[in-house]
């Protein structure tokens, strides 16, 4: 009896899990959709808990405000490439990884230059800087090969999408591994 109590909560902790993963996903597709409608300043979390098809129970219950979703997306966002190819800080990151890199980032055009239009490079690079160096380890020095890494790629892509992305992912991917190598780290 105990037992199949146990197995109970189990089985009901997943199934909550699972409605957070999926009232999550609702929001942030929700935002990135309204983004394109109006500025991001304009957003408001009714509005945002309507598209979405959650409460704003739901809303508060992840998030204390808009920027923390907003946070939360570009996280998701760099973990796809990171997910997809791993770790780039390590001595010569390859052709291969920026190829793919910039393919992930290609497939992601539309949601990217939404939240760039909005002059989020900044919260976006804040985000990816905190992965970065999020290590309490790392030396100054590795934090800051990291950081100049982050920067000089960042820069790169924030400047593709806004130009239209006309050069191709292979030569994109080219030109990082010129000019990147001497700041990639060796994990």
């Amino acid at each position: 009896m105990e037992e199949q109590n146990h197995n109970k909560v189990k089985e009901e902790q997943g199934t909550a899990r699972e409605h957070g993963t999926f009232v999550k996903e609702c929001l942030k597709t929700a935002l990135l959709a309204l983004m394109r409608e109006k500025s991001y300043k304009e957003l408001s979390v009714s509005e945002l808990c309507r598209k979405a098809g959650v409460s704003r129970m739901g809303f508060y219950r992840h998030y204390q405000v808009i920027d923390d979703l907003f946070r939360e997306t570009a996280r998701d966002l760099n973990g796809k490439i990171l997910d997809a190819l791993g770790s780039p800080f390590r001595k010569g990151t390859s052709e291969q990884w920026y190829l793919e890199a910039f393919r992930i980032i290609e497939a992601h055009r539309e949601d990217l230059a939404i939240m760039y239009q909005e002059n989020f490079q900044f919260e976006w690079m804040k985000v990816v800087n905190g992965l970065a160096v999020h290590d309490p380890s790392f030396s100054a020095e590795k934090k800051y090969q990291r950081l100049i890494w982050c920067g000089g790629f960042e820069n790169v892509v924030s400047h593709w999408l806004n130009t239209g992305m006309r050069e191709p992912p292979g030569e994109m991917a080219a030109y990082c591994v010129r000019y990147l190598p001497a700041v990639t780290v060796e994990d």
